[in-house]
């Protein structure tokens, strides 16, 4: 599952040390500004595949931007950022910022490859 693969990739990548670090990095805060940029920082920062990457293209901008913005928000508070996942049929987004962290869950549909019943034992 290309999203749940994804958010593990990310739990390492979006803790407050690392974030504290990223933060002061101008070139990395540049490019978190920079709409449409989230896709290509996964890649870079988090090993995110080429595959991964054409389905979190497939993404709703709207909840692309608002995962963005988010991760720039936990950078200004001093925050981590959790990422979860649960399969859905369609792509969902919620947000919680509960003082220490805030956690992003995202929910998306299976790829025709990963689906539980498309899978032989």
């Amino acid at each position: 599952m290309p999203l749940a693969a994804v958010a593990f990739k990310l739990g390492p990548v979006l803790t407050p040390e690392n974030l504290a670090e990223l933060g002061g990095d101008a070139g990395f805060m540049s490019r978190l500004a920079t709409e449409g940029s989230l896709i290509d920082l996964a890649h870079d920062f988090a090993g995110v595949t080429d595959d991964e990457r054409v389905y979190l293209d497939s993404m709703p901008l709207a909840i692309r931007e608002a995962v963005r913005v988010t991760i720039r928000a936990a950078i200004q508070e001093g925050k981590g950022v959790q990422v979860q996942f649960s399969p859905a049929y369609d792509f969902g987004l919620r947000i919680w910022d509960y003082g220490q962290a805030i956690s992003v869950h995202l929910e998306g549909p299976y790829t025709e490859d990963t689906r539980p019943d498309r899978i032989s034992a």
